[in-house]
């Protein structure tokens, strides 16, 4: 399609016009390095086309480039924030799931006293998990997650306590992250979300 073709039959919602854009946007957001569940990849390419014909339909508009390279930073940036996002989920969701020292650690009563049943089998089932993971990591492995999260040390301090590199203690890190994921995505029988 011609660009000002393109753009005038977007604005109107002509079905190929939207199926075009929808398109280049959905494989912006599927690149699997994002690692983004299905259900999410579409919701962000929903996001996306919504603030598209926003954008289009505002007064003043004039496209730069194309509508396409538009569609595909726009998708790019709803990609980075739901990662961002999620980076955020995943952080808190470690503060809370953590079981401090025993089971007699400030969480213990969290699941029974603070959420309804549902929300005290999730996270019952997210310290079986966890605890399944842990178990099938090297001692290094648990060491150092006891260091990142228990102690809540950052690589510098670790790599100086232990006699190593910062750039050792952060590769060691990732690799870690990544044996994680994969004994976490073994386990629950799916690539993690």
């Amino acid at each position: 399609m011609a660009a000002d073709d393109c753009l005038y039959r977007f604005r109107r919602q002509d079905p190929r016009a939207l199926a075009e854009i929808q398109r280049i946007v959905a494989q912006v957001v599927s690149f699997q390095g994002y690692r983004i569940p299905a259900h999410d990849r579409e919701d962000i390419v929903s996001e996306t086309l919504q603030q598209l014909l926003r954008e289009v339909n505002s007064p003043g508009f004039a496209v730069r480039e194309s509508l396409e390279s538009l569609a595909q930073t726009i998708a790019l940036r709803r990609s980075l924030d739901y990662l961002r996002a999620r980076r955020r989920r995943r952080a808190f969701e470690v503060e809370f799931v953590e079981e401090p020292s025993g089971r007699n650690g400030p969480l213990a009563g969290f699941a029974s006293s603070n959420a309804g049943p549902e929300e005290a089998l999730l996270m019952k089932e997210r310290l079986e998990v966890r605890d399944r993971v842990l178990q099938l990591l090297s001692e290094s492995d648990r060491e150092l997650i006891r260091l990142r999260v228990e102690e809540d040390r950052d690589c510098r301090e670790i790599a100086k306590r232990q006699g190593r590199s910062h750039d050792a203690v952060r590769r060691h890190w990732c690799d870690c992250m990544r044996r994680v994921a994969k004994i976490g995505e073994r386990i629950l029988g799916g690539p993690p979300s």
